[in-house]
């Protein structure tokens, strides 16, 4: 399955707040365990909080889980396109919106002149230009 680097970046991104989010109840549940023990709650009250900081966690678990193998699966795609006939226009063209957004993005507008009612050449961004030129090398 591919991925475009911004969908990555999101996938990655909540996969960090899911972590913060599971240690965030574990630490509740030792915060349940020690109210029990200093008698500050009954045996029911933290059967009650046990089984809801589980419930939560095995939830965020599962999420983990996914997006953890969507990113593996996806990680020997992200380099699939070197060894490839396909070029950066074909890859384009499978992208999601983001994707499209971020290649894009690496294109930077060139000025109009106004005079003369053309625009000037693009300015190609230096990261592009270098998977311009590797496609070209390996296809000659």
């Amino acid at each position: 399955m591919k991925i475009s680097p911004s969908v990555r970046k999101a996938h990655l991104d909540n996969r960090k707040t899911i972590i913060d989010d599971i240690s965030k109840q574990e630490i509740l549940l030792a915060k349940a365990r020690h109210l029990l023990v200093t008698g500050k709650i009954d045996d029911e009250g933290f059967d009650g909080l046990k089984q809801d900081y589980k419930q939560q966690l095995t939830i965020l678990n599962e999420r983990l889980n996914l997006i953890t193998t969507i990113l593996t699966e996806s990680e020997s795609d992200q380099t699939e396109w070197m060894y490839t006939t396909s070029n950066v226009f074909q890859s384009y063209k499978h992208q999601d919106i983001y994707g499209k957004r971020f290649m894009i993005d690496l294109l930077k507008p060139s000025p109009i002149n106004l005079s003369v009612g053309n625009i000037d050449d693009i300015i190609i961004n230096n990261t592009l230009a270098k998977i311009f030129d590797y496609k070209t090398c390996t296809n000659l």
